[in-house]
């Protein structure tokens, strides 16, 4: 089998984006990422949270709930932490603590000095443009006081999460 490749098909007038999977240094998680895939569990989600202060840029998807604390029900250890950095287009799940993995994930868009904490599952091979127009429209005046954290002021909508072999 070859390596996995997700594309997430959003909302109708953007394009498809593509991202490339490391099952070798995260199989854990791309494992989980694929069951839950075939299982349709990220479909007709929002991408719920921006995240664009000087020092973290990213968006954050795969919440159901839209709350920002819906998952599957099942967490598993962290993965591929050792010297990591997350460049513009690194694709990790996000956590709420050690080993706490879920469905949860972030796509870094900008400059992000975060702890290595996050496991990596890949990097966003094509349709980075459309996160950036994400980015760049900044977060939803309704989100609080916070205008660098909260809900996108543009929206995305996963309406099919593929995987396929590559």
């Amino acid at each position: 089998m070859g390596i996995p490749v997700p594309s997430i098909g959003c909302q109708p007038g953007q394009a498809t984006i593509t991202m490339s999977l490391d099952a070798v240094k995260a199989p854990c998680a791309v494992d989980s990422m694929i069951h839950l895939a075939g299982r349709f569990y990220f479909d007709g989600a929002e991408c719920h949270r921006l995240t664009a202060p000087t020092a973290l840029k990213v968006l954050q998807c795969g919440d159901p709930t839209g709350s920002g604390r819906g998952g599957p029900g099942y967490h598993f250890a962290d993965e591929n932490l050792t010297g990591v950095h997350y460049t513009r287009g690194t694709v990790a799940t996000a956590n709420s603590g050690p080993d706490t993995n879920s469905s949860q994930l972030l796509i870094v868009c900008g400059y992000c000095d975060l702890a290595p904490n996050y496991t990596v599952l890949g990097h966003v091979t094509s349709g980075l443009d459309i996160i950036d127009d994400i980015a760049k429209a900044g977060v939803a005046v309704d989100s609080g006081l916070d205008t660098t954290d909260g809900r996108p002021r543009k929206s995305l909508t996963i309406e099919r999460f593929h995987i396929t072999s590559g």
